[in-house]
């Protein structure tokens, strides 16, 4: 009789922390990421971007722009004129919010009727690059991989806010 006992109350301890953890996660925002993974969301992958630390980005749109590091320091340049720098936490934020991010990846022929609009190229300090395009208002391509994402849409638009780009 006691070692029934021991084995339940085992069990309902056991369960009790599992449901406390499973709790701390889901108020953590990864309640996007268990439904991924269970099938359940829109969300059907993460796709982590940033190959490598990122050292520059070039900004390709109808006004040039470069963000790049230097000596520890974000300095933006527009056009020709002379380069500013940038709060580097700011900086150093986007990237650790952006860098991975939730898509669903989309698989459409009529892809290849859209018009491209090259967004930025960025660099890494381990050589590669990245291509990033919009290819309409709320579809993405980076490299060969074509998504949409609510958080490329935020991500985006937080960019141009913090560098103040149109």
């Amino acid at each position: 009789m006691k070692m029934k006992f021991l084995f339940k109350v085992s069990a309902l301890f056991i369960s009790l922390v599992m449901t406390v953890y499973c709790i701390y996660l889901l108020n953590q925002g990864h309640f996007t990421d268990f439904l991924g993974s269970m099938g359940m969301s829109k969300y059907s992958k993460t796709l982590n971007w940033c190959s490598n630390r990122i050292t520059k980005i070039e900004g390709l749109g109808s006004t040039p722009w470069v963000l790049k590091e230097v000596d520890r320091k974000w300095q933006l340049t527009k056009g020709s004129g002379p380069a500013q720098t940038v709060a580097y936490l700011d900086i150093e934020k986007w990237l650790a919010s952006y860098c991975q991010l939730h898509i669903q990846l989309y698989r459409n022929e009529s892809l290849l009727d859209k018009h491209i609009a090259p967004f930025a190229k960025v660099f890494f300090n381990d050589q590669k690059t990245a291509q990033m395009a919009i290819l309409d208002q709320d579809t993405y391509q980076i490299n060969e991989v074509f998504f949409k994402s609510e958080e490329m849409d935020r991500g985006i638009a937080d960019l141009k806010k913090l560098l103040t780009l149109p």
